[in-house]
């Protein structure tokens, strides 16, 4: 199994997970720039740069399965960091999809974003009606959605992309949004304002989505 963004919020939740519940399976977790802390004997740590090409030499010759959850998660951006996010996203996502289909990958779980919908307008959202987005995370995501869902159109591996909410939990970095609507609370006793009222959320916990 590999795990990429095996060191994020998400990756260090689901490396626990996986390790556990498939001891007799490799699981090979991707880092860049933070280290894995959680030890296993079944877990072997792989620093890699998913941009640069030449670093997926560091890969087994052949895996089951890729759970895809690295790359660039920041949301309102300004045009020219969107437009980075944009390019590492997908870039990202079209080597991963070249290595998986000759390394003999037979199951892809892609870890999308609800920010798909930011172009779809009324509500409830239909899964057949979507919008292209217009929030460059969101964007990212579609793409990268299609790049994935074309291997499997062509019977190279089976996708699953799991569009998911903001998610929280006990361990979440303080820049999150609930961290830190937590703190601003606790600080102002009874109530406090933030900048985007018409910005609306939902949340999951971490360990559903991991689960």
């Amino acid at each position: 199994i590999i795990l990429t963004g095996a060191s994020g919020f998400l990756g260090k939740n689901i490396l626990i997970k996986i390790s556990k519940a498939f001891k007799n399976s490799k699981i090979f977790a991707i880092h860049n720039k933070s280290k894995i802390t959680y030890k296993a004997k079944n877990i072997f740590p792989l620093k890699v740069n998913l941009l640069n090409k030449n670093n997926y030499s560091a890969f087994p010759d052949s895996y089951n399965t890729l759970i895809h959850l690295a790359g660039q998660k920041n949301t309102f951006l300004d045009k020219k960091s969107g437009e980075i996010q944009l390019f590492e996203n997908i870039k990202i996502t079209q080597l991963l999809a070249e290595n998986a289909a000759k390394s003999n990958c037979k199951n892809i779980i892609f870890a999308s974003s609800v920010y798909i919908y930011s172009g779809t307008e009324g509500t409830p959202f239909k899964e057949k009606i979507i919008n292209i987005p217009n929030e460059h995370l969101g964007l990212s995501k579609f793409i990268s959605e299609g790049i994935f869902k074309a291997g499997s159109i062509n019977n190279l591996y089976s996708t699953i992309s799991l569009r998911i909410f903001t998610t929280y939990g006990s361990d979440l970095g303080s820049p999150q949004f609930l961290n830190k609507a937590y703190s601003r609370i606790k600080e102002s006793r009874f109530s406090t304002t933030f900048s985007n009222p018409s910005i609306l959320r939902d949340f999951i916990h971490i360990e559903d989505v991991s689960e």
